[in-house]
């Protein structure tokens, strides 16, 4: 009788504890969920996910990165957007595709978001520079011939 209530007591405080922690019975991946829908992260994220529909980037940076000290810029080539993302994503910086009608908007983002460092992907037709923002040309990826 004695070792059914002892028992009994130990199954009720286990139960207890358990109760008192759920983190401890979630998945590392439900933990990540519970916090990011908490907005632990950041604020401005919707509470679900969101298509941007931004073929330059120009929307998907404003939204994600407003400063970096780098950003890349790629030709609308699929191969130099390639790279140019492949790039971003190893760097955590902003990529944008370039549209050369659209040149003092890239101005712009390149001094709101205090960037210093420019690496261009392909044909860019940004000058390479080393004054306040240092403009580099990607020395590897897509060779085009000219015929």
């Amino acid at each position: 009788m004695r070792r059914a209530i002892v028992t009994a007591v130990a199954v009720a405080v286990t139960a207890v504890l358990a109760g008192c922690a759920p983190e401890a019975q979630l998945s590392p991946l439900e933990r990540a969920k519970s916090v990011n829908q908490s907005k632990h992260v950041a604020q401005l994220f919707a509470d679900r996910p969101e298509v941007v529909d931004d073929v330059l980037g120009i929307k998907t940076t404003r939204l994600f990165f407003p400063a970096s000290e780098t950003l890349v810029l790629s030709d609308a080539t699929v191969e130099a957007q390639l790279r140019a993302a492949s790039i971003a994503v190893a760097t955590n910086a902003p990529m944008m595709v370039y549209d050369p009608g659209r040149h003092a908007e890239y101005a712009r983002m390149i001094a709101d978001m205090h960037t210093v460092t420019v690496l261009t992907v392909g044909d860019v037709s940004i000058a390479p520079s080393s004054g306040a923002v240092r403009v580099r040309r990607d020395p590897g990826g897509c060779v085009r011939s000219r015929k």
